[in-house]
């Protein structure tokens, strides 16, 4: 959703194993690491309840890692 928010016209896809999403944006996939490859399918409206129970769903942030300096989590709040 963020990534949509960004690029209107991006489209999530999920892999086969249901646990993992990546975003088409014009042409490639995205994951979190950058351009992946892969063999992902659109969501269903299953797969979304799905991602919606995943954790940054939930609470609406995306982990970045820790603070090179602190050990604090790095959290991008949508």
């Amino acid at each position: 959703m963020f990534l949509k928010s960004i690029y209107p016209n991006a489209t999530p896809l999920i892999d086969e194993d249901k646990g993992h999403i990546v975003t088409l944006i014009d042409g490639t996939m995205y994951d979190i690491t950058g351009k992946v490859n892969g063999q992902f399918q659109p969501l269903s409206n299953e797969d979304i309840k799905l991602a919606e129970t995943w954790s940054f769903a939930e609470n609406k942030y995306i982990s970045l890692g820790e603070c090179p300096n602190c050990e604090e989590p790095l959290l991008v709040v949508q």
